[in-house]
């Protein structure tokens, strides 16, 4: 019996150290938790409908641009979880059938449809609406409006590089 003070602090040691780790892992837990959460709504703003729409109508204000002689950005658009910018190629004629795959295929190369990719991929302000899910596709058209190509880019397109 002469023990039973001894026995009686090392439970009350032991019943504050349980509590103090309890106390720790929920702290920490919940901190984990709420970072998660956060991360979930900052992620989620930029996957809105409603988000896109108004950086669209953002570049909309500065549209259109000549990148060069042959190329411009016309508009831009949202539509689900995509960002559209609109392209117009100015002096190339793909009406002809017969030279029509010829010509895109010479006008976008492999490597240019990649440097695309890459171009996006690498801009913060893209990367961000890419890693929340989004897609930013570029979609070319002749100067009379017939669509050529659309070059997506995606998530896991940025995972590449």
């Amino acid at each position: 019996m002469e023990n039973l003070p001894l026995i009686q602090k090392i439970m009350k040691i032991s019943i504050v150290i349980v509590i103090t780790v309890v106390v720790l892992f929920i702290f920490l837990g919940k901190t984990r938790l709420d970072s998660k959460i956060i991360n979930y709504i900052y992620l989620n703003e930029f996957t809105t409908v409603e988000y896109l729409a108004e950086k669209a109508s953002k570049y909309n204000e500065m549209l259109p641009i000549d990148i060069n002689d042959n190329l411009s950005i016309n508009s831009s658009s949202a539509e689900d979880s995509k960002l559209i910018f609109n392209f117009t190629i100015k002096n190339i004629d793909f009406k002809q059938e017969d030279t029509y795959v010829k010509s895109v295929t010479d006008y976008f190369t492999v490597k240019e449809i990649n440097l695309i990719r890459e171009q996006r991929c690498k801009s913060k302000n893209f990367r961000i609406l890419i890693d929340s899910g989004n897609e930013i596709i570029n979609a070319y058209y002749t100067k009379d409006k017939t669509h050529i190509l659309s070059v997506v880019v995606k998530k896991s397109d940025c995972k590449k590089i």
